[in-house]
This record gives structure tokens, C-alpha cells and sequence, in this order.
């Protein structure tokens, strides 16, 4: 069974994307017209989601570098790793998402940057800034959120996937992705109920 989507409420169909449309085989025959539209739609997922998961380790000038080795790995060894996409699994936006996260988690730990793992976090955590981006619309306390729990709401709420997706992002159990993702609503919730923005 395929599990519910983060948001607790909102349409029970996705519509789908442009990307989520393409059709991945034609990449396999190695047409170039297609890859080129397969970069021009997947480039502002990737890029975006690599640069989210790098800014907490304060690494998002190296979004570029990330994004080519994608790239790079989607090509290797006859395509190895886009043939085992299944439309009838999910979509493909959502799919490249989770190899993008990987990859940036990878470059991360590469790098001695990656994030602690979930698994075990208190609410305590050394947290990072969360208001990492600019289009950030309300300004956070930098101590307010933990980086994985900020990731989280990010790959949930912003790039809309799965807490099975997360979880195989992060290398960690749904329930782990469940809990903190609750946590982290709750600090939020607290933070903004003492607020005042007018």
C-alpha cells in the first residue's frame, strides 16, 4: 500500500508534472532532443533540493558540482541507474528527488559534512539556521529547528514527498521521519503562537 502523503490535508491526487510525464525510455535509447528536455525539467528540482540539503553544512556553491554528478551517474554503465524507474511505483519527480537528496548526503559525507543521522536525535540537537534561503518567508530562530528537521519539512512540504521517500533519502526509519517531522511542527507551532508579526 502506497503510504499517505506528509500534508495532513489537500486533494487525495497529485497532478502531475511536465516531468512527471517525461518518458524516461527515451533517455535509454540515448536520444539527445530528449535529454535535453529531461535536463531542462529536472534541473530546477535537482538544483533546488541539492542546494536545500548542502546549505545547512554551508556548502550551496558546490550545487553545481552535486547537480553535474547526477547528471554524470544518470549516463554511467548503460544508464544503470534510471532503468529501474517505475511509472506504475510513483512519479518520476518524486523519484528523482530521492536520488538527488542522496546524492548531496553523499557529497556531504564525502566532504566529513553530513549531517548526524536521525536515528537517536533529541529534540535538543545542535540545530543550524533555518531561514537558509532567501525566499524564506518568515525569519526563524537560528536554534529553532535541527538541520534534519528542517530538511524534512522541506522535502515534505516543499518538494512533496513520501515519508517512505524521506526516510530512503535519510538512510533512517518512517517512524523516525514521522517523529521528528511532528517535532519539529510542534516547535514551530509554539514559536509562532508567541509571535506577533503585525
Amino acid at each position: 500500500m502506497s503510504p499517505a502523503p506528509c500534508p495532513a490535508s489537500g486533494p487525495p491526487a497529485r497532478m502531475e508534472t511536465p516531468l512527471d510525464q517525461f518518458d524516461v525510455s527515451t533517455l535509454l535509447r540515448g536520444d539527445a532532443a530528449a535529454w535535453r528536455d529531461f535536463v531542462r525539467l529536472s534541473a530546477p528540482l535537482l538544483s533546488s533540493l541539492v542546494r536545500r540539503t548542502l546549505a545547512p553544512a554551508g556548502r550551496e556553491s558546490d550545487t553545481a558540482d552535486v547537480l553535474q554528478d547526477i547528471y554524470v551517474r544518470f549516463c554511467r554503465h548503460d544508464f544503470q541507474v534510471l532503468r529501474p524507474f517505475d511509472r506504475s511505483r510513483g512519479r518520476l519527480s518524486s523519484w528523482l528527488a530521492v536520488i538527488a537528496a542522496r546524492a548531496a548526503i553523499d557529497y556531504l559525507r564525502a566532504h566529513g559534512s553530513a549531517p548526524a543521522s536521525l536515528d537517536g536525535q533529541t529534540a535538543s540537537a545542535q540545530a543550524a539556521p533555518a531561514n537558509s534561503g532567501p525566499s524564506e518567508p518568515l525569519p526563524l530562530p537560528p536554534d529553532l529547528l535541527s538541520p534534519q528537521q528542517e530538511l524534512i519539512l522541506r522535502l515534505c512540504y516543499e518538494d512533496d514527498l513520501d515519508v517512505a521517500d524521506i526516510a530512503q533519502v535519510l538512510r533512517t526509519q518512517p517512524q523516525t521521519v514521522r517523529s521528528q517531522r511532528h517535532k519539529a511542527l510542534e516547535r514551530l507551532r509554539a514559536y509562532l503562537s508567541k509571535r506577533t508579526f503585525f
